[in-house]
């Protein structure tokens, strides 16, 4: 009960530790993402007034209001969200692998032999996530610079009837960015469904080829292979 006690002690450190530097460095880069986004938007608006007027007559730019904020909302998520996401999954896989092969080295290398197959399908899935992800906001640019005009012209429009038609090109833009993000469904079904399928063979992996280790003697205790298995599969995970 004293070593039961005194490790669960040890969980509750980890807890407040834990609780302590996410809050900080969530704070921390919330607050460098909202600074770094109100740069750009300045930026941004300061490029765009100093633009001859043949700019804002043509449409192959799209709509720049549309531009600036789908772009600042990416750059905030990119700092505040997913750059922390990916320090913390690094670091864990980093820390994971270290404690496996601290652990069993010959398991744990074993057990890192899917890391590469997860890496070609993420890396795949992720560069036909951007191409998709640019033809979409491209055209919600359109729709945007639609709309924009739509709304300084109202009394020419009004006037004319020309709503229906109007609200027709309008629902035909977002008819279209639905059909291309229906596409990213084929690029999730196989990029999780290979990610998860690679880290539960890992799973039966360290397991099969543990007990063999442990019935050959190569593992002095059971607990060597759960350790093993946790900490190479948040290597796996993480990656």
């Amino acid at each position: 009960m004293n070593q039961v006690e005194k490790y669960t002690l040890y969980f509750v450190y980890l807890f407040i530790a834990k609780f302590s530097l996410t809050y900080i460095y969530t704070l921390g880069a919330s607050v460098a993402a909202i600074r770094t986004t109100k740069a750009l938007r300045l930026d941004f608006l300061q490029s765009l007034l100093r633009q001859d007027m043949t700019f804002f007559d043509s449409k192959e730019g799209g709509s720049p209001s549309v531009k600036v904020t789908t772009s600042a909302n990416h750059v905030n998520n990119g700092i505040s969200d997913k750059l922390l996401l990916l320090i913390q999954a690094v670091s864990t896989m980093i820390a994971a692998f270290i404690i496996a092969v601290a652990v069993q080295w010959k398991l744990a290398l074993i057990c890192v032999c899917i890391l590469p197959t997860i890496v070609v399908v993420m890396g795949i899935s992720a560069s036909l996530e951007m191409v998709q992800e640019g033809k979409i906001m491209k055209i919600y640019s359109e729709a945007g610079l639609l709309a924009e005009e739509v709304f300084s012209s109202i009394a020419t429009v009004h006037a004319f009837w020309l709503q229906p038609l109007m609200f027709k090109k309008y629902d035909s833009l977002l008819a279209e960015t639905e059909r291309l993000g229906m596409k990213k469904s084929p690029n999730y079904g196989v990029m999780f469904s290979t990610s998860f399928f690679c880290v539960y063979s890992g799973y039966g992996l360290a397991f099969w080829q543990g007990l063999r280790m442990y019935a050959s003697g190569e593992i002095a205790q059971p607990g060597t292979i759960v350790t093993l298995v946790f900490a190479s599969c948040q290597s796996d995970t993480h990656s």
